[in-house]
This record gives structure tokens, C-alpha cells and sequence, in this order.
């Protein structure tokens, strides 16, 4: 069938765990290699050619060591060599202890975006393993991206100690922050914690007409939403986008410039927009949409003991127009990030919801109910199953 064993030595300055061999063909299909004894592989591929990466001991990223072109009936000895450099050091926000733990990210210049993720412990310190190259260096939290400097790792060193320090602004409520959006795309990142569970708008200002803004927001545990907004008209606010925020969360927001002619200077404003109903364990909430577009009811919850809690929901509509029926729900906060579509029966236009979730004692729930229709109805309860 044209498989055959391929038999080679690796040679690395950090013990090698794992070899992948990806096909450059156009099925990009991955064959792996664990080690064998010390520096040789042994792994069985069919005739090709193959980018060759290697995956170092307790660290996720694979890093490139070569490319192997291998011939059908031939035992290939292909010698591997790669440079790997240990680069340590200290993520500092605002030149202070980090609020917790984030993530920073080596993308390489000159290989297509190529990024390497690291882990922070909860002092800031992080331990990366690079080949060489230089690097754009940025700092995650919660989902936002900040820029924080360059490297340039030469492969000449074994290792490299770097600190690196990440500015955070701080947004208040109702209170404009201003900053600039640079052209090259360098992330500027804010963070926000609010005193009340709500709806809040994420509103900017620019002062050129044409533009692309790439924007995230999350928070740790929270996979977030993220976004681009155009600036279609100078010197006029646009909503970015509009969330219900948790009381006593840290949000992190980054925003960076793309398809910009030149450097900008924004303006981001956070305000309160409307207020969120709670809702308490076996209460029923109901929602009655009379216009036609996209309406969207808030609800939050709060668990009063751990265990497992049901959201259901039911919905009608209450003309006999044939038109698209579209319900969603979605829960999130700490400890949950769920979503889901209506059941519905076009034949009875009525529509049901029941999701399962685990949850411990305290955590707050916010249920997004998402209706696109003409004319509906529906309601909304929570029970504890066990």
C-alpha cells in the first residue's frame, strides 16, 4: 500500500516528546512519533513530502524542524536538527503583580503569524522554548490580547531572560477613555468590573471615516464574543456591542486597528443601558414579541446550593403568517457557557427548550433569550432536578 517505516535521529538542546509529520499534500493529514529511546524515532508514513514539527516535554506548542521528502520503497535516515532557546521571565500589568494568571503569546514575524502560547503561574512567571526568529510578544486575559513588546531570539543563546510589563487602562462607567490605534495593528487592551449585574454598551469614537476595528471581550473561564466594527462616519459613536455584565466580574476588552491608512486616536465610553430581571428558582418569566427583527430578554440567576438546575422554555406564535421562527437561548457566566436553539414544530408553531446544567452554589447565570419573529410568546422557569 506504500507504507513503510522511516528510521531518523533527532537532535534538539531540550528533550523531544513527540514528532508530527504533516503532509503538504492536500489532505494535510498529521502521522505522529512519541519517542523511542532517547534521540531516534521511528514512525510509518505513506510517499511524500512532509513539514516536520516536534513537540517538546510538558509543553503544548509544535515547534518546526524541517521538511522530509519521502520515496515509496526506500528507508529514509533523515537527521532532524532544530535550535530550541528557553526563554524565561516576568509578565508584569502596569508594572505590578498580575491580577491572575494569563497567557502570552510569541508570534513570529517572518513565519505567516506562527504563534507559541505559554502559561503565566499566578506571580506573572512564565518559561517559554523558541526557535529562533523574531517575535511580536502580547499578553491574554480573560480573551483580550494587549501588545507588550518584541524579541528576537538568535539561536545563538540557550537562554534568555525577558520581563515584560502589559498596560491595562481601566474603564468607568459613563466616563470616556482615550487612546490610539495604531496602523501595524498593536493591541490595546482595557478592563471593567461591574457593580451591578446589567446590560451594558460598549460604545468608540474615531476621528477618520474609513476604518476596520477588531475587538474582544471575555473573561476568565468565559470563551466570550469578539467582533469588527467599520467607522462609517468621523467623529460620531457607534455601539460596538451591548452584553449583560456580571456584578463584581473583571472584564478584559482589547481593541486593535486593521485596514487603517494611518495611526487613529478612539475614544471608548462604557454605559448602562437597561436593567436585567432576576429570576428565582421555579419563578416563570414571560416574554411577548409584538414587532418583527431580533429582541433579546435577560434574565439572571443566581444558584442557591449546588447541584443541578433545569432551564426550560416554551413559545408560541400567535398568528398564522408562514415566516421564519428562530428562538435561542444562551447561558453563561463562571461556570457555565451553554447555548441552544428552540425546539420548534413548524406545524404548530409552538416551540420548547430543556437544558441540564451543573452548577455550585452562588454562581451567577445570565439566560439570553434571542427571538427573531413576528408575533410570539413565551415563558421561561428554572427547577432544580437534584
Amino acid at each position: 500500500s506504500g507504507k513503510f517505516i522511516v528510521t531518523g535521529l533527532a537532535v534538539a538542546l531540550a528533550t523531544w516528546y513527540n514528532l508530527k509529520f504533516q503532509s503538504k499534500d492536500d489532505s494535510g493529514r498529521s502521522y505522529y512519533s512519541s519517542q523511542y529511546d532517547g534521540e531516534t524515532f521511528a514512525i510509518r508514513v505513506p510517499a511524500g513530502t512532509y513539514d516536520v514539527s516536534v513537540q517538546m516535554a510538558e509543553d503544548d506548542n509544535f515547534i518546526p524542524a524541517g521538511t522530509v521528502t519521502v520515496e515509496k520503497g526506500v528507508v529514509n535516515n533523515p537527521s532532524l536538527r532544530m535550535i530550541i532557546t528557553s526563554v524565561s521571565g516576568k509578565v508584569t500589568q502596569n508594572g505590578e503583580k498580575p491580577e491572575q494568571s494569563c497567557r502570552i503569546l510569541f508570534t513570529n514575524k517572518e513565519t505567516d503569524g506562527l504563534t507559541f502560547f505559554y502559561q503565566t503561574d499566578a506571580d506573572g512567571n512564565y518559561k517559554a522554548m523558541l526557535p529562533e526568529g523574531d517575535y511580536k510578544v502580547e499578553v491574554r486575559v480573560g480573551m483580550g490580547d494587549a501588545y507588550c513588546g518584541e524579541l528576537q531570539v538568535s539561536g545563538t543563546e540557550s537562554e534568555i531572560n525577558k520581563d515584560f510589563d502589559v498596560e491595562v487602562k481601566n474603564l468607568m462607567l459613563d466616563q470616556q477613555q482615550n487612546f490610539t490605534m495604531t496602523k501595524d495593528g498593536k493591541s490595546t487592551l482595557f478592563k471593567f468590573t461591574p457593580t451591578e449585574t446589567a446590560v451594558y454598551e460598549w460604545n468608540m469614537l474615531g476621528n477618520e471615516k474609513d476604518g476596520k476595528y477588531d475587538w474582544c471581550i471575555g473573561y476568565k473561564g468565559f470563551s466570550g464574543s469578539s467582533g469588527h466594527l467599520y467607522a462609517d462616519d468621523k467623529d460620531k459613536w457607534s455601539c460596538i456591542t451591548d452584553q449583560v455584565l456580571i456584578e463584581g466580574v473583571t472584564y478584559w476588552m482589547s481593541i486593535e486597528g486593521s485596514e487603517l491608512a494611518s495611526d487613529m486616536s478612539v475614544a471608548l465610553k462604557l454605559t448602562k443601558s437597561d436593567e436585567t430581571e432576576i429570576i428565582n428558582l421555579d419563578q416563570s418569566k414571560t416574554w411577548d414579541q409584538t414587532s418583527s427583527g431580533v429582541n433579546t430578554y435577560y434574565y439572571a440567576f443566581t444558584a442557591p446550593e449546588d447541584g443541578t438546575y433545569r432551564f426550560s422554555g416554551t413559545a408560541s406564535q400567535k398568528d398564522t403568517l408562514e415566516n421564519w421562527n428562530f428562538v435561542q437561548c444562551l447561558l453563561y457566566g463562571i461556570d457555565v457557557d451553554e447555548s441552544d436553539l428552540y425546539n420548534f414544530d413548524a406545524e404548530t408553531k409552538k416551540g420548547t427548550l430543556q437544558k441540564d446544567v451543573e452548577l455550585k452554589k452562588g454562581s451567577v447565570v445570565i439566560v439570553e433569550v434571542s427571538v427573531n419573529a413576528y408575533t410570539m410568546s413565551g415563558d421561561f422557569t428554572i427547577t432544580k432536578v437534584q
